[in-house]
């Protein structure tokens, strides 16, 4: 399911506290603002491998 997907189901399913993003993890900056957050199956290619 693609994330506009979620973003469109998630008032439907009463989900008053998630939010679905996408991110760069390269580049975050900020204080930390998650409790909780996962990646399935969205890692596949990062800008820079070693």
């Amino acid at each position: 399911m693609s994330v506009n997907a979620a973003r469109g189901r998630g008032p439907g399913l009463r989900l008053k506290n998630a939010r679905f993003e996408v991110k760069d993890v390269a580049t975050l900056s900020g204080p930390p603002a998650y409790d909780f957050i996962t990646a399935f199956d969205s890692i596949h290619a990062p800008g820079a491998p070693p």
